[in-house]
């Protein structure tokens, strides 16, 4: 009778388990994300899926990889669900379910302090770096393949690093990456905004599989309720105020 009871007992654990989620991430795009050496990860979009993996009764499970790397592992289903500033476009949304936007999405040249472009108007026959995935790529052609030349890179370093050596003289980047990189103390203000923001999709998503609709139903439940509580409200002005 004991052993029927203890069996009885260890079922229901295995069924009240949460389940984990393997969340797709950028290793390094704060105030976004970023992985440490501990494999600690901290930013605005963890703490969001922390939160929202706590209301659907999850556990996250994160794999920090580039752009690149993340789309091909939701798109792949090795991983369930991708989050990384993530705009919301015809093309994403063809390729994967994508969640109510979370943020506004929006781009913004950036460059050095003492760089002499202090506008649009400044950047003819300059180079402009940017984020070689399809929105950036094709914004930045559209808006300025006539009057500077253009270079892509992969990763948020070498965007900077390139920057940073005079390969290019401003860059391409998302808003709120580039006003931290402005703000931060510890740069020590060696970076300025150029010109305005410039509108980048519909808003910031998070992307699942084709076939994961009920897990991405479950997904924007959760950043309604987040809302409703005041819980995105305080991680919103914690990042961003």
């Amino acid at each position: 009778m004991r052993f029927v009871a203890l069996l009885l007992l260890l079922c229901s654990m295995t069924f009240s388990r949460a389940e984990t989620l393997k969340i797709a991430i950028l290793s390094y795009v704060p105030p976004f994300s970023v992985v440490a050496d501990n494999n600690h990860f901290f930013g605005f979009d963890v703490e969001l899926m922390d939160a929202v993996c706590k209301k659907i009764q999850a556990e996250c499970q994160y794999i920090p990889v580039g752009y690149a790397k993340l789309l091909t592992m939701v798109k792949e289903q090795k991983a369930d669900l991708g989050i990384g500033a993530i705009s919301i476009t015809p093309d994403i949304q063809y390729q994967f379910l994508v969640s109510l936007p979370y943020l506004t999405s929006d781009g913004q040249l950036m460059t050095t302090l003492k760089s002499p472009v202090n506008s649009e108007a400044d950047l003819r026959g300059k180079q402009i770096g940017t984020w070689s995935n399809a929105l950036f790529t094709s914004m930045v052609e559209k808006k300025y393949r006539e009057v500077a030349k253009i270079k892509q890179y992969t990763e948020l370093q070498e965007l900077l690093q390139a920057l940073a050596e005079k390969e290019v003289d401003v860059v391409l980047i998302h808003e709120q990456v580039a006003k931290f990189w402005c703000a931060g103390e510890e740069l020590k203000a060696q970076f300025k905004l150029v010109g305005e923001k410039i509108s980048l999709g519909s808003g910031y998503g998070i992307i699942a599989p084709h076939g994961r609709k009920a897990l991405i139903d479950r997904i924007n439940q959760a950043l309604i309720q987040l809302e409703t509580d005041g819980t995105y409200v305080k991680l919103y002005k914690d990042y961003f105020d």
